[in-house]
């Protein structure tokens, strides 16, 4: 609480109104600055199901980037750090999602900073079949693929023979 002086001084008043615009500056350019990183540049996901564990196990959270892509750089019109390769982990964004309207996209960034990403309102996350799953990437285009016994068989584009899935992928998992 300013002193009881700071009321009737005009300077007094301006360094404190001074003070609080600087704050509140700062404050929303780093709410712009997390947005177009969270957006843009680096997502993170929570793991919910058990269909990759060991690799990930429920409630682990992972963190993706658009910059790792397998589609040519003229494609996707920007920068790729890397290009995925068979094995990776890759997040697949479901085809048909409903776009939130203008007051829900500007509140849901605003909530997600203030929260620390505990809560994001109006998320697709939250709806069976419209949440984006995490996959690991076995076929290419061009790839033939069969299943047998629990087992994958992938002949890649060009191949004249199949191969099993960990003959094809540089680590095990």
């Amino acid at each position: 609480m300013p002193a009881k002086w700071h009321k009737y001084s005009y300077t007094a008043q301006r360094e404190e109104r001074k003070t609080f615009i600087l704050i509140l500056t700062f404050l929303l350019f780093l709410l712009v600055l997390f947005t177009l990183i969270h957006n843009h540049a680096v997502t993170m996901y929570r793991i919910q199901a058990e269909t990759m564990i060991p690799t990930l196990s429920p409630e682990e959270r992972v963190i993706s980037t658009p910059l790792y892509s397998t589609q040519p750089v003229e494609e996707k019109g920007f920068f790729l750090l890397a290009s995925a390769k068979r094995g990776d982990l890759v997040v697949i964004s479901p085809a048909n999602t409903d776009q939130p309207g203008k007051l829900k996209r500007l509140v849901r960034p605003l909530v997600s900073f203030i929260t620390f990403q505990r809560i994001i309102p109006f998320s697709a996350h939250d709806t069976p079949g419209k949440k984006p799953v995490i996959r690991r990437l076995l076929g290419f285009p061009g790839d033939t693929l069969y299943l047998e016994s629990g087992i994958l068989h992938i002949k890649p584009a060009g191949s004249s023979h199949y191969l099993t899935e960990f003959e094809l992928v540089d680590r095990s998992y």
